[in-house]
């Protein structure tokens, strides 16, 4: 079956792919001082991309952000603001999360576990998931999709082997959304 992207296939237009929900609004509180400390935020939006719905990085006034220039990142406090006050001129809605960014100049490494959690519920119900959970027992959230994962430590990764089937690690020019629904610790722990 084509992929979209290859040229003898359509790509679907926005209106008939359902935009994702709005997540639940971040717990400010619940998210650790070692990340909120750093000028590394950004908003972010869902935008209708090359035929999907993404997640586009944005400054606090609306204009697009790049998770590799880090002219375009802000501090916590002006991300948190401009979450609730849709940005003037340049993005009309509000924004539907933030979104803090690695480097490899910071001591974090985020682990990225997708469709791991039943909706319902909110339990993990991947074990694999669940034992590394567990194990590496750091800050932990739940994904704006509601059925994933992010885990962060203070740690650094191997060269490679940094991705295995539905998961992923990453310690830099990866934008991780905290949410602050928060099933772990708020605490950064060095692995």
């Amino acid at each position: 079956m084509p992929k979209f992207g290859a040229t003898n296939v359509a790509r679907p237009r926005a209106e008939f792919l359902e935009r994702p929900s709005r997540p639940a609004d971040p717990v400010w509180e619940a998210i650790p001082d070692d990340l909120t400390t750093r000028g590394q935020w950004v908003c972010w939006a869902y935008l209708f991309v090359n035929g999907r719905w993404t997640k586009v990085p944005f400054q606090p006034d609306g204009t697009k952000a790049s998770v590799t220039n880090p002219a375009t990142w802000a501090r916590f406090e002006d991300v948190q603001c401009a979450y609730y006050s849709p940005c003037a001129a340049k993005h009309e809605d509000p924004f539907d999360g933030v979104g803090f960014v690695l480097t490899l100049n910071d001591p974090f490494v985020a682990f990225d576990f997708d469709h791991c959690i039943d909706r319902e519920t909110g339990k993990i119900t991947d074990l694999k998931v669940r034992d590394y959970v567990i194990r590496l027992d750091s800050y932990t959230e739940i994904s704006p999709s509601g059925s994933g994962l992010r885990l962060i430590v203070r740690a650094k990764l191997p060269q490679r082997d940094r991705r295995s089937g539905r998961f992923e690690c990453y310690e830099c020019t990866a934008s991780i959304i905290p949410v602050g629904v928060l099933p772990q610790p708020r605490m950064l722990l060095p692995r």
